[in-house]
């Protein structure tokens, strides 16, 4: 533009800038299936880190679904995106816990915890029996099997799979083995004579092939992770990446809480709530604890809980079989435009008929 000021001056306006800034629109939406996370509600997802953490990794399941998600995030960091279950999503559970939400990664996850109820120190090794009690037996240098005989019942009951024992004498050292089966026979025909075979899943390395030589003590099987036993009325836990389907690594540690209460009422020095229930409801990624039932600080042994019954939907459920009316669900989240701003909805993958897809159509244009 130019305009005169005076017959002298003359004010001429240029426009130097080299870009032309794109407009800002409202966030963009997507109802589909997933392996994970919150169920039929809105999620605010501004990366593609951001989708993987909530709502899992991509399979046959859902691989259109997730990477459409991706690919808008790529350019984006607006995307709202609703997983959505049909009525035979299952929650995986255990004897105290369960899956932070439906479906069959939840069958991956494993919880062991260790209470004050329990004699031996994680980290003070309790032993089992010693060289005195121990009848015979074999192992063999770089095998995973021992087979011990005893004249009596020495409380290795007690141990159970997942658990360490730490093997070794003064003069060999000593070796952690992590338990993976426990046999127990009870010869009783002339003396009896107790025998167990114990199975690891490492290989013994030490030059000591004598069991009669050796020491055996329990520990938990997390034990090395953290610092002491639990404090008084207090509980580790953790939460295991069982099979390695979370996380890529078999037995990963996903989540590992220390010194949680196992009182209603107990507290943090700070004056917040330190009750595992609500610790973990507030803090896990992957578990809850059930209200219907409660740890106690009396009990006797290690615990290692493998959740299961975690379904992802009916059997043969994909994103090219699953019922409109379920995706359905999922944009109807999006119907008041006052509670949030959408632009642009991405129909899921759907081999439909043509009167199937006349619905789908008509709730996405009924919610522009």
């Amino acid at each position: 533009m130019v305009f005169s000021v005076s017959p002298s001056v003359t004010v001429r306006e240029v426009d130097l800038t080299t870009v032309i800034p794109s407009p800002q629109p409202g966030s963009a939406a997507i109802a589909g299936l997933f392996h994970w996370g919150p169920a039929n509600e809105r999620v605010f997802i501004t990366s593609e880190n951001a989708l993987v953490n909530t709502f899992g990794k991509p399979s046959d399941f859902n691989g259109e679904t997730f990477f459409t998600s991706a690919d808008f995030l790529s350019y984006s960091n607006s995307l709202y995106v609703v997983r959505v279950i049909d009525d035979s999503a299952a929650i995986a559970s255990s004897t105290y816990f369960e899956g932070k939400y439906h479906g069959e990664l939840g069958n991956s996850i494993l919880v062991s915890y260790i209470s004050t109820g329990i004699s031996d120190d994680p980290n003070a090794e309790t032993v089992l029996f010693d060289p005195l009690e121990i009848s015979g037996g074999t192992t063999d240098f770089n095998t995973n099997v021992f087979v011990i005989e005893t004249t009596e019942d020495l409380g290795i009951n007690a141990i159970i799979v997942g658990d360490i024992l730490t093997v070794g004498s003064t003069s060999v050292g000593f070796q952690d083995l992590v338990v993976s089966n426990i046999a127990i026979t009870a010869d009783s025909a002339n003396t009896v004579i107790y025998t167990y075979v114990i199975t690891f899943e490492n290989n013994y390395t030490l030059p000591e092939e004598s069991i009669s030589n050796l020491t055996f003590a329990k520990k938990w099987g997390y034990s090395n992770n953290v610092a002491s036993k639990p404090s008084a009325g207090s509980i580790h836990i953790a939460v295991i990446d069982n099979d390695g389907t979370v996380s890529g690594i078999k037995g990963q540690i996903l989540e590992l809480y220390e010194n949680l209460s196992l009182s209603t009422t107990g507290k943090l020095p700070d004056g917040s709530n330190n009750y595992y229930k609500e610790v973990i409801g507030v803090k896990s990624k992957w578990i809850n604890a059930l209200t219907a039932s409660s740890i106690s600080d009396a009990s006797t042994s290690t615990s290692y809980n493998l959740f299961t019954g975690g379904i992802d939907g009916a059997l043969g459920l994909t994103e090219t079989t699953v019922s409109p009316l379920v995706i359905a669900k999922g944009y109807d989240l999006f119907k008041e435009a006052n509670e949030v701003d959408v632009f642009l909805f991405f129909k899921e993958k759907r081999l439909v008929a043509p009167a199937q897809l006349r619905v789908i159509l008509q709730i996405i244009l009924f919610l522009i």
